[in-house]
């Protein structure tokens, strides 16, 4: 957690902060972020689930939330009664029918009569929302330096008062046991689980802001109620499809007996998740496959610096330890601030020549995906509940349901025939067919990619085999058009 006092003019030092440490969720304060500002811009390379409260008047302000993709959250919609409160709340999935929800506020550090009308919102938000069968975790700086946490008589004002009544009678535990900005304590970890947090320490600032990062450890464990379906494609792995061994595929595919198939699965549904089932079988055997041989939450996308900011960045972090043993130094005050802004215009300095290079390329396509990255941003599909209550976090069971429901919301023939004008009907269609050269023809316009449909299969293995394919694709085609296939059992198909 941590005060960024103005993300905006941190970006290449938030960058290394996201895709060089191991954070699994990065709350954010004082983003001073606008609506103008895409979150592409904040994490071009879309590791993470993008959550942010602005501020809608003045300057300053502004939560956010980064929580990497792999993780199931679910933004809870709060109130418009309390949109003047610059809070975010929101849930993640820890296993099926279970939820941890998570806060992070802040409070701007005033206490006249408006900071007594906000605190009071803000408290009454949090009492609402915190009356759930889930533990509560509550982040963020609450600009209150005034409470004891270990000796609650301290309190001296109305705010702190009124702030620090909230957290003895919700029975929640401050966790940070250390100055957060100078002498001062401003930023908090608040649970109403006391052995939720098994580490808590201190980490230099993000930038040149002037508040510590604070770093701490969930004893929690994190598992999916469908983990049991996840397959090898979702299991922090990969197929290597362009070095697959496409005519060893081909043959196995063209030793089995595409008739028998079809008429030992009549049904629709039924004859299409064989078909799949029999290629997956096969892409197993004759596709190299790799596993990362790591935890799905160590970033995906971690970059490595070049070696003179690494040692700049190690060099800044032993100046802070000793700024922080022996604050009234002023050398050490000094020498930190020097390679903080050094830091800083290296940094910005790479990104310069980062930019320059793709200029130099002269390559249209690696321009417009660069930009393109940076104004666009791909949001997530969170988690779903199917019709027994249980949380859905695989991509493909919420494929599959997204699915089902599209296929049953057309509307029911109510047997009127509408009034028309009379129409000579030349011919009728008695029957729907297709062919082997019309399979072959829809494959030749797919674009030979990894862009995989819900099937996780890409365009590539459809292009290499389509041969082989061509023939049952055009039986289990036509089988489902010729009214084998009811409502219900209706399911997407790539190339229809």
């Amino acid at each position: 957690m941590l005060n960024a006092r103005s993300v905006v003019n941190k970006i290449p030092e938030l960058h290394q902060l996201i895709y060089c440490e191991n954070y699994g969720i990065i709350f954010v304060t004082e983003t001073w972020l606008r609506v103008a500002i895409d979150n592409g811009l904040l994490d071009p390379h879309a590791c993470y689930h993008i959550l942010r409260k602005d501020r809608n008047t003045g300057v300053g302000g502004g939560v956010a939330v980064f929580a990497k993709r792999h993780l199931s959250i679910s933004e809870v919609k709060v109130n418009d009664i309390f949109s003047d409160a610059e809070l975010l709340c929101f849930d993640i999935v820890v296993r099926a029918k279970s939820k941890l929800r998570f806060f992070v506020v802040y409070r701007p550090p005033s206490y006249d009569d408006v900071a007594k009308s906000y605190i009071k919102l803000l408290l009454k938000c949090l009492k609402m929302y915190c009356e759930v069968d889930c533990t509560s975790v509550i982040v963020g700086d609450f600009n209150i330096p005034s409470v004891g946490w270990s000796d609650s008589s301290r309190c001296t004002d109305y705010v702190s008062t009124l702030f620090s009544d909230f957290v003895s009678r919700g029975g929640f535990t401050q966790f940070v046991d250390f100055c957060t900005r100078g002498d001062n304590l401003l930023d908090l970890v608040l649970s109403n689980d006391r052995e939720i947090v098994f580490s808590i320490s201190a980490k230099p600032p993000l930038g040149n802001s002037d508040h510590t990062v604070i770093d701490f450890n969930l004893n929690i464990s994190i598992t999916g109620n469908d983990d049991h379906e996840i397959d090898r494609t979702a299991d922090g792995g990969r197929y290597y499809w362009y070095k697959a061994d496409f005519e060893g595929l081909q043959q196995a595919l063209s030793q089995i007996d595409w008739n028998k198939f079809i008429c030992c699965n009549a049904n629709g549904s039924c004859v299409w998740a064989s078909f799949l089932k029999i290629l997956w079988t096969n892409v197993d055997e004759f596709v190299p496959y790799s596993s990362r041989g790591q935890h799905k939450n160590v970033a995906i996308k971690r970059r490595r610096y070049p070696t003179h900011i690494r040692k700049l960045v190690t060099k800044r972090r032993r100046l802070w330890k000793a700024m922080r043993k022996d604050p009234n130094d002023l050398n050490k005050r000094h020498e930190y601030r020097v390679c903080t802004n050094e830091l800083r215009r290296e940094n910005h300095l790479l990104v310069t020549q980062e930019e320059n290079n793709i200029i130099q390329t002269n390559n249209v396509g690696v321009f417009y995906k660069y930009i393109n990255n940076r104004i666009r941003y791909r949001k997530a599909i969170g988690s779903l509940l199917d019709d027994s209550g249980n949380v859905v976090t695989s991509d493909q069971r919420k494929a599959e349901m997204f699915n089902y429901y599209y296929s049953k919301v057309g509307i029911v023939d109510d047997d009127n025939v509408p009034v028309s004008d009379i129409v000579t009907v030349h011919s009728i269609l008695t029957t729907v067919r297709f062919t082997a050269s019309d399979i072959i023809a829809a494959i030749n316009k797919l674009k030979p990619n990894l862009s995989s449909w819900p099937d996780r299969l890409p365009p590539l293995l459809y292009k290499k085999l389509k041969y082989v394919l061509c023939c049952p694709l055009s039986l289990i085609f036509t089988q489902m058009l010729i009214g084998y296939v009811s409502r219900d059992e209706m399911i997407v198909l790539p190339f229809l």
